[in-house]
């Protein structure tokens, strides 16, 4: 009998491989961030408050407001932001920073008028115009919000958010060389952004190079050593060439960082399942039934149960 179950389970390891690349290559897509800038706005701009005398009243409302949100308190910034507005309406970077911090705030539609507002009163406010474009990445108005990236990058080409948002993008619309310029000039501006290196390995995945994705990777793991998102894409990223060892080394580390995502054992399941560690396996789909209540992911976990010859009585997440 036992004979009987090692032989079914070797013949299911390729239909394992083949399901494991199948479940791996969503994992390394990156996604457009919405990132709206607190930074200093470009001294190139006729902004009234910082012109005004250190002291003056709409000095410090900017600053009290600036404050009030870098400690979470976004409706008390939002109240200092409106009183900038009444006291200097045409001013550009009170309306810049109330967007920024609706957005925060999830006020989407108050945000999008205030960025607007604020591209209005002056046009070249690349801070205004990062912002508005990842509301409308949000939106999944693309067009939109790569016009808003080009038109931030046009007017200052040191700000690196504005490369790493259109890159984002331009990956997901499949233009994988504009976007690898862009996180390449990103990087020259930033080299230290572990988030580049996270997103270009992914679009390195998506173009197939997994090598260069996992040097990425990589860099990742090593500014972020304690984020399992950047194991769980280097395992991803070996399993793609069939290196199941590091793979699951990294998914490992993941798993011991983070050892509530149903989908870390998932992967590794499968990953267990090439190196024909049958009882790893099992314990790892019967993992992800405990912990998930993804419909599709508990299905996909009880159907390798069940070809790995485990029967599985159907329990409601």
């Amino acid at each position: 009998m036992e004979t009987s179950q090692q032989n079914r389970f070797h013949s299911i390891t390729l239909f394992l491989s083949i399901l494991l690349i199948i479940a791996i290559n969503a994992a390394c897509s990156p996604k457009p961030t919405i990132t709206p800038s607190l930074e200093p706005a470009n001294p190139s701009m006729n902004i009234e408050v910082t012109a005004t005398s250190d002291n003056s009243p709409a000095k410090n409302l900017y600053t009290e407001g600036i404050s009030l949100m870098e400690k979470g308190d976004l409706d008390g910034a939002i109240s200092k932001f409106n009183q900038l507005v009444q006291l200097q309406p045409e001013n550009t970077l009170a309306y810049t920073q109330r967007g920024i911090a609706k957005a925060q705030k999830g006020d989407t539609d108050g945000a999008l008028a205030d960025f607007t507002k604020a591209i209005e009163l002056e046009p070249k406010n690349y801070i205004a115009l990062n912002s508005r474009g990842s509301i409308y990445a949000e939106q999944e108005m693309i067009d939109k919000a790569v016009a808003d990236f080009t038109e931030a990058i046009n007017n200052n080409p040191k700000y690196a958010k504005a490369y790493v948002n259109r890159a984002n993008l331009l990956a997901i619309k499949g233009e994988y060389e504009k976007s690898l310029n862009d996180y390449n000039k990103a990087l020259e501006l930033d080299p230290n952004n572990a988030d580049i290196y996270f997103n270009r390995g992914a679009t390195y995945g998506d173009m197939g190079q997994f090598d260069k994705a996992i040097e990425d990777y990589n860099k990742y793991v090593e500014l972020r050593p304690n984020d399992p998102a950047g194991y769980f894409n280097l395992a991803s990223a070996y399993a793609e060439l069939q290196n199941f060892d590091n793979a699951l080394f990294n998914i490992n580390k993941a798993i011991e960082l983070d050892p509530t995502t149903p989908q870390y054992y998932f992967i590794r399941g499968m990953i267990y399942g090439t190196k024909n560690l049958k009882d790893n396996a099992i314990a790892d789909f019967r993992k992800v039934l405990e912990l998930s209540q993804d419909e599709d992911l508990r299905a996909q976990a009880t159907d390798l149960l069940q070809q790995l010859g485990v029967s599985v009585t159907p329990v409601a997440p």
